[in-house]
């Protein structure tokens, strides 16, 4: 088992969903990218205190609920065993034939032979778990040398989350998907964005969830040209929507509808991804800033506007007025962000962003896509 786990990752930007609560269909969904700054950097290590040492308050919190997931992986033997219901799962998956409430005509050796083996590689699993988890008894050293601040609409949870329960379960002689460390780190609720961004960098498209227990799904994942400049304007002294009020914020919307979802998938695969293969940059940001408006459009009952920043609000109309595209909120927000075509372009958007009296007291950050996944180095033991 490793000494010490390092790991980098970056911050998710989430530009809105491609549907809610749909009567037929994918729930969810939606599209995003990964960028360099800010970003989340921590090493962890055990220590032979008696328990946690760790320098970051949220990073506390979330070891705690990393440790009581995997405490709840460790099952008797008997309950490595697949339950009656997965049991049939994975026979109706062995068994293309097999439908809900219907029945094959015959026995089928090979769906048979298929489902025992993933019955037997299920058990496997859990068993190695079982005994690998226990090390997670051990107490660890957590050192965050970077942390994205919360609450501004830049996936902070998910990337710290991830990172932590990978260093804790690489720790403890584990490996395990993004999927995995993210239902540990209790994130991926909804989005799927940040878990694949964590992995993959990059633009990202997420197909949604099938059912309400599924895990999102990864429809396209493609590079970004590294040469656009990303400015990630942050309004001082604002905060997104989160926590309960966020579950009262989904539970409260209305459907969205499916001409919305019909218009917003058309502009991801006949604008977005086209222009951002062919690096046509003022074809992405027109395709980018119309998604991002009738989002905003639909969200803006909730949300007070299309933005959740007045200033940003401000700051759309003037350069839109002047014929620059506008910003596109990430998230709940307050963070926007606005796309450069090279670095003169840039400068001049962000003098002008700093000129204009709503926006002048913004942080501007000036960064570029992650088109990598976390980075992880590994100290063996000696």
């Amino acid at each position: 088992m490793p000494e010490s786990v390092s790991i980098q990752t970056g911050s998710r930007l989430h530009f809105g969903p491609l549907s809610w609560r749909p009567e037929h269909g994918r729930n969810f969904g939606g599209i995003g990218m990964m960028i360099e700054r800010p970003g989340v950097s921590l090493t962890a290590s055990r220590t032979n205190r008696s328990d946690d040492d760790v320098n970051s308050p949220r990073a506390a919190e979330l070891l705690k609920r990393i440790r009581q997931k995997l405490s709840d992986d460790r099952c008797p033997t008997r309950e490595c065993d697949p339950s009656p219901r997965e049991s049939e799962t994975l026979l109706r998956e062995g068994d293309p034939s097999l439908r809900e409430g219907e029945a094959p005509a015959e026995p089928h050796l090979s769906s048979i032979s298929g489902h025992r083996a993933a019955i037997s590689e299920l058990t496997e699993t859990r068993s190695r778990r079982q005994q690998t988890s226990g090390n997670a008894e051990s107490a660890f050293s957590i050192r965050v040398q970077a942390e994205i601040p919360s609450h501004l609409g830049l996936g902070s949870g998910t990337q710290l989350g991830l990172a932590l329960a990978e260093s804790v379960c690489l720790l403890s002689g584990e490996e395990r998907s993004a999927f995995e460390l993210a239902e540990l780190a209790g994130r991926g609720e909804r989005s799927g964005v940040g878990i694949c961004g964590y992995e993959l960098g990059g633009f990202l498209v997420d197909a949604g969830h099938r059912t309400d227990d599924a895990p999102a799904e990864l429809s396209v994942r493609m590079a970004f040209p590294d040469d656009w400049p990303v400015l990630l304007l942050i309004p001082p002294r604002e905060t997104g929507c989160h926590g309960a009020e966020e579950q009262q914020i989904f539970h409260a919307m209305e459907r969205m509808s499916p001409s919305l979802t019909g218009e917003l998938c058309r502009l991801v695969l006949t604008e977005i991804l086209p222009a951002i293969r062919q690096r046509q940059f003022d074809e992405f940001t027109a395709g980018l800033e119309e998604y991002g408006r009738r989002i905003g459009t639909y969200f803006s009952p909730l949300q007070g506007g299309e933005f959740s920043s007045s200033r940003l609000r401000s700051l759309a109309a003037a350069l839109r007025r002047s014929g620059e595209r506008g910003p596109v909120q990430s998230s709940w927000g307050p963070s926007a962000v606005l796309f450069a075509e090279n670095s003169d372009h840039a400068e001049e958007l962000t003098a002008r962003v700093l000129r204009f009296e709503a926006t002048a007291d913004c942080r501007i950050i000036r960064t570029t896509v992650r088109n990598s996944g976390r980075r992880c180095d590994i100290v063996p033991v000696d």
